[in-house]
């Protein structure tokens, strides 16, 4: 009797459980389902300038219709526990993907230092993957904004973008914020807490 009644919160419970536990896989999908842009923060972090240079060609591309998210992965620890996809980014790109269709379906570009990755729900990539392959990718945080900003740009058909003039490797500010992060991981936990709570008031009231 006890497990009939508790059946309704146990499944409430992995339906919120589940997904959060597979979006916590890699830090870009939390970013990436509110935003447009995961910038590195675990291995690196771009420039202001550099940053405000992708942010802009990124924004540009939505408003003529070219829907697209960025990630940029820097090194290993920026892909969470999917480490092992480091190098990998078309793979990544798909994984990445697959993880964000609950709430994005349109373009998501993937640069690593070892090239990019690029994905779309349910539709070949193939001529957008010919179409970013030659487009270089200087070393360093940087060199990966600015390599997206170029690719973004091509892409969508847009001029090409003015890139900074410091490109290079990068230790300044201008990542995902360390609060960012923490601030997502702790709203996904209390939404865990809050369903929770939610099914056992349920529980109670049918037991009244």
């Amino acid at each position: 009797m006890l497990l009939r009644r508790l059946a309704p919160l146990v499944g409430i419970v992995a339906l919120v459980a589940v997904p959060a536990a597979r979006a916590d896989a890699d830090p870009a999908s939390d970013i990436l389902y509110t935003q447009r842009i995961y910038l590195p923060f675990f291995s690196g972090k771009v420039s202001p300038e550099h940053a405000q240079t992708l942010k802009q060609v990124v924004d540009d591309a939505w408003a003529k219709g070219y829907q697209v998210k960025v990630a940029l992965i820097a090194g290993d620890k920026d892909l969470g526990g999917v480490y092992q996809l480091f190098g990998k980014p078309q793979e990544y790109a798909n994984f990445l993907g697959r993880e964000l269709i609950f709430l994005y379906k349109g373009h998501l570009l993937v640069v690593m230092p070892q090239g990019f990755g690029v994905y779309r729900y349910q539709q070949s990539t193939a001529r957008e993957q010919t179409q970013v392959k030659g487009v270089p990718i200087a070393e360093g945080p940087d060199g990966i904004a600015d390599a997206a900003s170029l690719a973004v740009a091509k892409l969508a058909g847009l001029p090409k973008p003015d890139i900074a003039a410091s490109s290079g490797s990068s230790s300044s500010s201008g990542g995902t914020p360390a609060w960012e992060v923490a601030a997502i991981a702790v709203g996904g936990a209390l939404l865990i807490a809050g369903m929770i709570a939610f099914g056992v008031l349920v529980l109670r009231r049918r037991r009244a």
